[in-house]
């Protein structure tokens, strides 16, 4: 799968949705794809529950679009044998008979395999709920839409149906290396100087660097994979710095703030605090 952007509309993503473009994913891609979704919702004013609800009525809506096609065309295969009975033969009744009967094969398939999409959208919705399953959202929230490796975490977590805390050495990894760069990413200076830096020292050519290694080595230092890395550097932490954050974002900015006021740095927990202070108001 291509690595998945934040550029989409949120009437491009409901389209998406409605076709079924992310339902035959593995279950690690799709909670990517989740997550792209509830990011695309809440940067449009949006409550976790209106996502939840626009996921259930695709179900419908998709069952109603796949039954309805298929009833009119059967219903209008029907009337013409009707209609002109006394005009075709046996072989063509037999024929038109097989025809209907593949039809019907083919509506019994996708609608099998769109309910087990539906089931699988509930089943992962009761399991993030924001207000049943806390540990669980946070740890939803907390995923980067590139970031297989703690997607995997979550999808195995829901196929075991064990709450996310029973994995938080993992847990915490995914929000402190966030919190690591964030704080970084503050003290190189305005949104987006430490890609700045790193393509600075890519550029130099005395030191024959490449951003590929120089994501990867971050990669190793704070145990996350390097395509993790760049899109955090390149995309995440100037989304958290320059867009409305999620609940969980914020308290990744109240984390990086707390790492400042400890090292005595207020003039860096000042600006935090006003990141958070201009997103609350």
């Amino acid at each position: 799968m291509k690595e998945l952007s934040y550029d989409i509309s949120l009437n491009n993503y409901k389209l998406a949705e409605y076709l079924a473009l992310y339902d035959e994913h593995t279950g690690v891609e799709r909670i990517l794809f989740y997550r792209l979704g509830w990011h695309i919702f809440f940067t449009n004013s949006k409550s976790f529950n209106q996502y939840a609800a626009f996921l259930n009525s695709r179900i419908r809506v998709k069952n109603y679009l796949l039954n309805v096609p298929f009833y009119i065309l059967i219903g209008a295969i029907v009337i013409l044998l009707i209609v002109f009975r006394h005009q075709i033969n046996w072989i063509v009744f037999i024929f038109a008979l097989g025809f209907i009967s593949t039809l019907l094969w083919i509506r019994h398939y996708l609608l099998n395999r769109a309910s087990n999409n539906g089931m699988q959208t509930k089943e992962f919705l009761a399991f993030v709920d924001p207000e049943k399953k806390k540990a669980n959202f946070a740890y939803f929230e907390s995923l980067n839409i590139n970031d297989y490796e703690s997607a995997g975490v979550l999808y195995k977590q829901l196929l075991k149906k064990e709450d996310v805390h029973v994995v938080n050495s993992e847990v915490d990894n995914v929000l402190d290396k966030t919190v690591r760069l964030l704080t970084l990413d503050f003290i190189f200076g305005s949104p987006g100087a430490m890609q700045e830096l790193i393509n600075k020292l890519q550029a130099n050519s005395d030191n024959k660097l490449t951003k590929a290694g120089i994501y990867k080595v971050i990669g190793k230092i704070l145990g996350a994979s390097s395509d993790n890395i760049k899109s955090m550097i390149e995309k995440d932490l100037l989304i958290i710095r320059s867009t409305v954050p999620s609940p969980a974002r914020i308290k990744q900015l109240l984390a990086v703030k707390s790492i400042f006021a400890d090292a005595n740095l207020p003039l860096l927990a000042n600006e935090v605090d006003k990141v958070i202070k201009d997103y609350q108001s």
